[in-house]
């Protein structure tokens, strides 16, 4: 009996003691799995944030360098960098009365650029020249130096007993003169533009847009925050690339909506 008692002893301590070492076995194989995974994991996201910094400053330097540097490789239209100096007159789409205020501006910088300290007003009272008056109901007398006639055709009833109408138009204008400092990279065009006259006086705008076969459009903005003026522009280079004509849509104070002007811009001699 003593025999038998022993050797059950000795089974179940030896089947204790192999069960242990099992579980130690196991529980050391499975720590030494999870760190394998943990260790995969950890390296899978080292190289995935590499990766994407990598991707991230390889696209800054292509858009940044190696795209402008191609785009002006390839650039066959002719090179508008540099300084424009120039004016902007508000449209009216008269042809014959826009070119007069055109010649009055043009001689009012021009003697401005001279050093001469002449009122634009008078300036303008001695280029127009001819004038009429214009009577109201009340018989008070009202100096305007234009008449649009639009005669009536006699189709409508209702203004067959009107001959005519007429549309006063004030030739006098503000003179604007503008400065531009354009750079160009590739197509991609910026500028500076400095806007000298008008109800501003003085105001800067920044340009970006695009020249592609000789036109230049693009939009502009103020650079003042606390003014809303922006607006958009298209410039067409005439005269063998000396001259930049075209129109900006810009924001009227006044009348609180947006306003054509004509504009007109010389390339400066370096």
């Amino acid at each position: 009996m003593r025999n038998t008692s022993w050797i059950f002893k000795f089974i179940c301590y030896s089947s204790l003691a192999l069960s242990l070492f099992f579980l130690w076995k196991w529980i050391e194989l499975s720590n030494q799995q999870n760190r394998d995974l943990v260790e995969t994991i950890s390296n899978g996201i080292i190289s995935g944030i590499v990766t994407s910094l990598i991707v991230v400053i390889f696209s800054f330097l292509w858009r940044s360098n190696i795209t402008p540097w191609l785009e002006n490789i390839l650039y066959k239209d002719t090179k508008v960098e540099g300084i424009w100096e120039g004016m902007l007159i508000p449209y009216i789409g008269i042809d014959q009365i826009d070119k007069r205020r055109q010649k009055i501006v043009m001689g009012i910088i021009s003697k401005r650029k001279m050093g001469s300290n002449v009122n634009s007003k008078t300036e303008i009272k001695k280029e127009t020249g001819v004038s009429a008056l214009l009577i109201d109901s009340k018989g008070k007398e009202e100096k305007v130096d234009a008449e649009l006639i639009l005669k009536n055709d006699g189709n409508d009833r209702e203004e067959s007993n009107h001959e005519s109408s007429t549309i006063k138009i004030s030739i006098a204008v503000v003179s604007i003169e503008i400065r531009a400092e354009i750079k160009r990279s590739g197509h991609t065009i910026t500028a500076n533009i400095i806007e000298i006259g008008g109800a501003s006086q003085i105001h800067t705008y920044s340009v970006k847009g695009s020249f592609k076969n000789l036109i230049f459009t693009g939009e502009y903005e103020n650079d003042d925050p606390s003014n809303i003026d922006r607006g958009s522009l298209s410039l067409m280079l005439i005269k063998n690339g000396r001259v930049f004509e075209g129109f900006f849509s810009s924001y009227a104070d006044n009348e609180n909506k947006m306003h054509p002007f004509k504009c007109i811009l010389q390339r400066q001699k370096k």
